[in-house]
């Protein structure tokens, strides 16, 4: 069990080195319906906590994520700036506040992405080389 961490944890670093989230690591893609071209760090930042809930043009912003595996690791660490586990932490407090509601968790990529495909106003993230129809790719600005 440890050395497994240990590789998953080296693995992610390597992967982390080679890959900047904007360019070759993660995608953040958006329903057609968001008219949006870009989108910074903060607003992705604002978004995932909670605290921006709607888009320029009004409609509801409907954040959705990947529960566990080395794309939310990356999108954590790299546009987060959290540890996926501090991140968790983070929601598990809010849900026990009382005070807010977290994005939406899917167990695969490919179910974030059909979520996204398919419902106004969503945003979420895939692998880079990840097939894009029917989504709008965002580039990340700083």
């Amino acid at each position: 069990m440890m050395f497994s961490m240990m590789l998953l944890t080296l693995l992610l670093m390597l992967f982390a080195i080679n890959c900047k989230a904007d360019e070759k690591g993660i995608v953040i893609v958006a329903n057609p319906s968001v008219l949006v071209s870009e989108i910074s760090r903060g607003d992705i930042r604002r978004i995932y906590f909670g605290k921006m809930k709607k888009w320029p043009n009004g409609m509801r912003i409907k954040a959705a994520q990947i529960k566990n595996g080395v794309l939310p690791e990356i999108f954590s660490s790299e546009l987060m700036r959290k540890r996926l586990k501090k991140y968790k932490l983070y929601w598990k407090r809010v849900i026990a506040a009382g005070t807010g509601i977290p994005p939406r968790s899917f167990g695969s990529q490919e179910e974030m992405l059909e979520y996204i495909k398919s419902t106004e106003g969503a945003i979420g993230y895939i692998g880079a080389l990840s097939d894009t129809t029917g989504v709008v790719i965002l580039k990340v600005t700083n």
